[in-house]
């Protein structure tokens, strides 16, 4: 954050956090016990209280409530029994859009029919997904929630952005049938353009609805523990985890000066969180910057720049004069507000 921009509301720009060493041997568990140990086959993996509370040297949020990831698909049978067994997940939230669960659903076909022609000589063509669901994890005991934060509300906004023979040429493709060609013209022409903090910006507009949805999804008890995820687990999935971090440091409405800074987590250890999906998606990096590119994305919109979250901050402070308003805004209720906060804190 440049030295002309206010301190936003709620953090202490101050407290320069990367990793507090001891805290996490204060914190710290054996790592076969780890609940953010490494998974078989799915990356990006932390348990969002813990991983908090290891940064700030302190216990402020409650551990093995919120989870976060990239997608599940692929996951192992032990990875399946540790999200049920002993993680005891009740609840997933999946941010991914329409066209990704459509591209995900043919890979997973293409990838079974591969497995079974592996004797074979020519693998004949796979038949497209006509429910784009084939790739969805099924635990046991867990609900599923498809929750877009890239539906049609923030494609609609996008598309306006469009020139005028951009957008008969969107028009032209949805018309005819071609929704993946299409939505990559307008990832191209005027999602690109904005990069991940315009798109943060756009996100936070335009997904109002779904914003509203999640948060009375986190006001209940039975949701918990949840895991949030999208594609990569970096973007939408560090938006909304920002959301609910910033909260925890709104504190009560009525809470005030004699609040002090116990128990804010520092606007670095936000950062430090989101961040820290960069390295942790490094296996699987090529294969992720090729898909991206099959939907018009540059490699760029693989990293996690540094002042995306103070960018995201900035705006909210702003525009509604920080998350609070921003939530009262799109429709949640204080009291859905303060229940999630309750949840999540210690």
């Amino acid at each position: 954050m440049s030295p002309r921009e206010p301190t936003p509301t709620g953090v202490n720009p101050d407290v320069d956090i990367t990793v507090n060493d001891a805290a996490i041997a204060k914190f710290g568990v054996p790592e076969s016990s780890a609940p953010d140990r490494p998974f078989d086959e799915i990356l990006n993996f932390r348990d969002v209280g813990a991983h908090i509370n290891r940064l700030c040297g302190s216990s402020i949020m409650k551990e093995g409530v919120l989870l976060r990831s990239a997608r599940p698909d692929r996951a192992s049978k032990r990875d399946q029994e540790r999200l049920t067994k002993e993680l005891r997940l009740a609840t997933v939230i999946d941010f991914r859009s329409k066209t990704e669960h459509a591209m995900a659903a043919n890979k997973h076909i293409l990838e079974q029919s591969n497995d079974a022609q592996t004797d074979r000589e020519s693998t004949p063509p796979h038949t497209p997904s006509t429910t784009n669901d084939e790739h969805l994890l099924t635990l046991p005991g867990v609900r599923r929630i498809l929750l877009s934060l890239a539906g049609w509300n923030l494609e609609k906004l996008l598309v306006w952005r469009l020139s005028w023979f951009s957008l008969l040429k969107f028009l032209s493709l949805l018309a005819s049938g071609y929704r993946h060609d299409a939505t990559k013209l307008v990832i191209q022409q005027a999602m690109v353009p904005r990069g991940l903090t315009g798109l943060a910006h756009d996100t936070l507009t335009a997904s109002q609805s779904e914003i509203k949805d999640l948060f009375t999804t986190l006001s209940l008890p039975a949701t918990y523990p949840v895991l949030v995820h999208c594609t990569q687990g970096k973007d939408r999935t560090g938006l909304a985890v920002i959301l609910l971090l910033l909260l925890v440091n709104a504190g009560a409405p009525a809470a005030g000066a004699d609040g002090g800074e116990e128990g804010i987590i520092p606007l670095s250890a936000i950062t430090t969180d989101y961040r820290a999906s960069e390295k942790e998606l490094v296996p699987e990096l090529e294969e992720r910057v090729e898909e991206m590119r099959a939907m018009g994305l540059p490699e760029e919109f693989a990293l996690c720049p540094g002042g995306f979250v103070g960018e995201v901050v900035r705006w909210l402070e702003e525009g509604y004069g920080g998350v609070r308003g921003y939530l009262a805004a799109v429709g949640v209720e204080e009291e859905v507000v303060e229940r999630v906060r309750r949840l999540l804190v210690v």
